[in-house]
């Protein structure tokens, strides 16, 4: 949703999740902060929580497959480009993302793939920014 080409299109689609008996949202996969910040802006209106999801990227190619192939995940290039170049690793992208994000979105859902060490860095990153 976040990284949907037409914002108001699918914030319109979001209003007939609602006037169906949606309750809240979850997003996809999401990589692009400021793109779901501004997503985040346009969906407020609608008053029902959005929680937006990550995926710690195990590689850059990784990266690259999922945005290739996995319908509605897009990784940008500069996400691919700091794993390739500066040997970010995928937790350290999750948690740059959420400190982006946190005081925007209504909950984070961390997709790991049980990766239980990613899952806990991230959790313990949140703990320690909302103190």
């Amino acid at each position: 949703m976040p990284t949907s080409r037409d914002l108001d299109r699918e914030i319109g689609r979001m209003e007939k999740k609602l006037a169906a008996g949606a309750d809240f949202f979850q997003t996809q996969v999401v990589y692009d902060a400021p793109g779901t910040i501004e997503f985040m802006e346009k969906a407020k209106p609608l008053n029902a929580p959005v929680i937006i999801g990550i995926m710690p990227l195990k590689s850059a190619k990784m990266a690259r497959f999922m945005d290739k192939n996995v319908e509605g995940i897009d990784v940008p290039e500069s996400i691919i480009s700091r794993m390739e170049n500066q040997g970010a690793t995928g937790i350290e992208i999750a948690c740059d993302f959420i400190g982006q994000v946190i005081d925007h979105v209504d909950g984070i859902h961390i997709m790991a793939m049980g990766d239980v060490k990613a899952t806990n860095a991230i959790i313990e990153f949140i703990n320690g920014i909302q103190k």
